[in-house]
């Protein structure tokens, strides 16, 4: 049975507007074709609006904003994906309002300092060095208080991995440290979701070693979770040398 891992819970209509983000996030990181990718991401949209509209009336409730968040960066990966930098920053930076507002609220979900510091991490790459020098640290100290928080976070792991793949090194990245995190990763209990990110991570960092048959055998694991997935089916080509 997948890992159900331990989320804030949403008070009113909270059931609801969980299963239906999920079901989204699948049409994003598994579409069926472009037009499902598309109605998948104005899903997200359209829960966030919901979500917003009421925040007066959840303004203490911490949850709110977690699964903003939530929202947030998942359709700031679709425009990354889709190459559509502007739209990827606005909402990355979007989910780091989010998360901060959370935090301020309730300051022991180690799942949104992992948002914080995973959001953070993917902006310094759009945002460039001064972003970086700025903010590096925060991103890191968030990764390292949520696994202090919660050592079983495996999400929070892969989130690791992903700063240390994409930091420049003088901010700590590192490939090694990328690969030995997402190692760490699979020692948790982890999501369907969760196992798609790990492998696939695994299979992008393994690939920058050199290591391409192990690369692989990940990525393989990873396409037979989502096998639409945009990303890994690009790395299956690169990896065979299209």
């Amino acid at each position: 049975m997948a890992h159900q891992q331990k989320v804030p819970l949403l008070a009113k209509n909270g059931a609801g507007i969980v299963e239906h983000f999920l079901k989204a996030r699948e049409g994003i990181y598994n579409p069926t074709d472009t037009a499902t990718f598309d109605e998948a991401r104005q899903r997200l949209q359209t829960l966030a609006h919901t979500l917003l509209r009421d925040v007066a009336r959840y303004a203490a409730d911490a949850s709110v904003f977690y699964w903003l968040a939530q929202i947030d960066y998942t359709i700031a990966e679709s425009y990354l994906w889709a190459e559509d930098h502007g739209n990827a920053q606005r909402f990355f930076e979007s989910t780091i309002k989010h998360s901060i507002r959370a935090i301020r609220q309730q300051g022991d979900m180690a799942d949104v300092h992992r948002l914080l510091g995973e959001c953070i991490g993917r902006l310094i790459p759009l945002k460039g060095w001064l972003f970086a020098t700025v903010k590096a640290k925060q991103a890191l100290t968030a990764l390292r208080t949520a696994l202090g928080l919660d050592d079983q976070n495996g999400r929070a792991y892969i989130a690791l991995s992903t700063y240390y793949l994409f930091a420049p090194p003088v901010f700590g990245g590192n490939l090694g440290a990328a690969v030995e995190s997402l190692q760490r990763s699979f020692s948790c209990p982890l999501t369907h979701h969760e196992d798609f990110l790990a492998s696939f991570w695994m299979a992008y960092a393994l690939s920058k070693t050199g290591a391409s048959d192990e690369a692989q055998e990940y990525l393989a694991r990873a396409l037979s979770l989502y096998p639409n997935n945009y990303q890994a089916l690009h790395l299956q080509e690169h990896l065979r040398g299209r």
